[in-house]
């Protein structure tokens, strides 16, 4: 179901409704096997954390994005009252965000249409720059916390997108300049080329999801040619991670009811859907990771690396 988030001075506020008893959606807000599933933004990061979810008990969250940075947020519970409200401290311990010093997050649970009512609130922020980074992080992580009560297509389709990424960047990784420029064959097209055609991709699965963004690699969705001197692996990543993060802070807002609507161009499956069209671009991204990888290995470096 949708989030709404509606923040206001140095606070974030978020709501979500789940399709599961209030007494469910506590237990995983407190059972530790279940908080590391769900307990980080998006699907790019993994969890190592350890809670002791009793008044005065404490606990530590590290983040780990796929693609290595680490986020380290600490704090003690100060309300665990089943099944209705939850109250702890949060202090991030990394030296960047450090100088936010400590904030506290409330979560109330409340019966509704046969589920529940998830409130949050996070406030003591010193600035609304920080509380509204916050609140796309909360929304972020309530949305994956949906995936404990039930299945989602598009749930699916982030993780997808997200181990597309890893792939992608480790399929070039430690692979010269020069190398990804040159094709291996007259059959095949350059590394650089792929890359490129792939950061495009996920544009248009940015665009789907109601995002305002413009493509400056045009070139790569025309056929390769030999004589034009393409964009380097810096420009194309810069795009490429400009319009993943456009898909990472859409996705907890989509609705079943958007996705049902129908693409805004004809495509080569059944599914004429929003969705449908999702779906499409994250099978034409993954089978373009798979030439990357066979480039790779034809260029003498190892396979790609799920790591």
């Amino acid at each position: 179901m949708q989030t709404t988030s509606k923040p206001k001075a140095h606070a974030v506020q978020v709501s979500r409704r789940y399709d599961a008893p209030r007494e469910r959606v506590f237990d995983a807000l407190v059972n530790p096997k279940s908080l590391v599933k769900w307990f980080a933004p998006n699907d790019e990061m993994t969890v190592e954390a350890t809670f002791d979810p009793v008044p005065g008990g404490r606990y530590r969250v590290e983040m780990i994005h796929a693609l290595g940075n680490r986020y380290v947020v600490a704090g003690v519970y100060e309300v665990v009252d089943s099944p209705s409200r939850i109250v702890f401290t949060w202090e991030w311990q990394d030296e960047a965000m450090k100088g936010l010093g400590e904030t506290r997050v409330s979560i109330s649970l409340s019966e509704i249409d046969g589920g529940t009512e998830l409130a949050l609130v996070h406030d003591g922020f010193p600035n609304e720059e920080s509380a509204q980074g916050h609140n796309e992080g909360w929304s972020g992580c309530l949305w994956r916390l949906e995936r404990q009560f039930q299945s989602s297509a598009l749930q699916s389709f982030s993780v997808i997108t997200a181990l597309n990424r890893k792939l992608t960047v480790n399929a070039v990784e430690g692979i010269p300049d020069d190398q990804l420029a040159r094709r291996t064959s007259d059959q095949s097209n350059s590394a650089i080329w792929i890359l490129g055609h792939i950061a495009n991709n996920r544009a248009k699965m940015a665009q789907l999801l109601g995002a305002d963004i413009k493509t400056p690699l045009a070139v790569f969705d025309k056929v390769f040619d030999d004589s034009i001197d393409y964009p380097g692996r810096e420009e194309v990543m810069e795009f490429f991670t400009k319009a993943t993060n456009e898909i990472i802070k859409r996705l907890p807002h989509t609705d079943a009811r958007f996705l049902a609507g129908d693409a805004p161009f004809e495509l080569p499956t059944a599914d004429q859907s929003l969705l449908g069209a999702l779906s499409f671009f994250a099978q034409h991204e993954a089978y373009h990771v798979g030439q990357l990888g066979i480039i790779r290995k034809q260029l003498g470096s190892d396979e790609i690396s799920y790591a």
